[in-house]
Formats: C-alpha cells, structure tokens, sequence
C-alpha cells in the first residue's frame, strides 16, 4: 500500500507533459519486456515446430515414394536372395563349388592339370572358401575362362593369377589361379 501511495504522490507532482513522457516511457518498457518475456520466445518455439514439421513432411514424402516402389524392389531383391542366405562349408558344398569350376573349365576348353582346396577363412560377415587350379589352354580360352569364373552366379571370384606361356613358339598358356566364394554369414 506504501508504494501504491508512493507512485500517486509523484505522478501527482509531475506537470501534464512529464506525465506524458512517463506514460509513454512506461508503455514503450512494458511493450519491450512483453516482446522479449512473451512474444518473441513464443515465435521462436513456432519456427522450430514449423521446421520440424517440414522435416518430417520430407521424410514422409521419401518413405511414400519407397514404398510406392516397394514391388519393385522385393521384386529386384528376390533375384539376389540366393547370395544372401546363410551358408556353412561341407563337403558337399565344397564339392559343388569344385564341379562349378570344371564345369567352367570344360565349357572353355581348358586342360585341368591340378585342382586343390584351400580351404576356408572368414573375413567379417563373410566367409571365403579358396581353390587353387593349374589348368592348360589357348590363350582366348584362358581369357574366357577368367571372365566366365568372375561372372558365375556362384560368386567365385579370381583372387591370383600366374599365367606362363608352355613354350616360345606355342599359343597354349599354363595357368594358375587362386579361386574363392564368398559366402555370407
């Protein structure tokens, strides 16, 4: 009540254009503190909700177009789904990754002189099972060997290879090649 008295007191010794200044001083202060206490952490807040709500806009519209693509793609991962399931070395496999490569072989007219496993050796999430072949051919069909081994649907894939003419005068080569596949974990 004291300082309610206080303000009446000065307004009251204050001349009609004191009071004004004083009123507008106190309007301009008051508008200054509303604009920082309220109104401007109140925008800020919108514009982060308004930025938020682009983002995720954004993102819906991606996931719509993915899953507007999704027969397309479950029809393009079904062709890959044969590398991807989870395989163990036996015997069997290994004697089906040894047949791949004669076959391959033969398909290109290749001598096959020696044909040993190397075994297997896991590398991450992959394991890789290595062959080692000395084989006998024309140099286009030792070409044509490399290239059909590297494109063959068992993932095999030519890790070394020592390539040695049989003599000075001959177009027959001999052939050395490390061979692996790669099977996923």
């Amino acid at each position: 009540m004291m300082k309610l008295k206080f303000i009446l007191d000065f307004l009251s010794r204050l001349s009609h254009r004191e009071k004004l200044i004083f009123y507008v001083a106190a309007a301009a202060v008051s508008l200054t503190l509303g604009d920082r206490l309220l109104f401007a952490p109140v925008a800020q807040k919108l514009e982060t909700q308004e930025a938020e709500i682009e983002s995720k806009e954004a993102g819906i519209k991606r996931m719509s177009f993915i899953l507007s693509q999704k027969d397309r793609i479950v029809a393009e991962s079904a062709k890959y789904i044969k590398f991807l399931t989870k395989a163990k070395i036996t015997e069997e496999e290994a004697t089906t990754i040894l047949k791949e490569i004669e076959t391959i072989a033969n398909d290109n007219s290749m001598y096959i002189v020696d044909l040993k496993p190397i075994g297997f050796r896991d590398a991450g999430e992959m394991r890789k099972y290595a062959v080692t072949i000395t084989c006998e051919g024309q140099m286009e069909n030792v070409f044509s060997f490399i290239y059909n081994i590297e494109s063959s649907p068992q993932l095999l894939r030519v890790e070394r290879c020592e390539m040695i003419p049989k003599s000075k005068e001959s177009s027959i080569a001999s052939l050395t090649l490390m061979i692996s596949k790669i099977i996923f974990l």
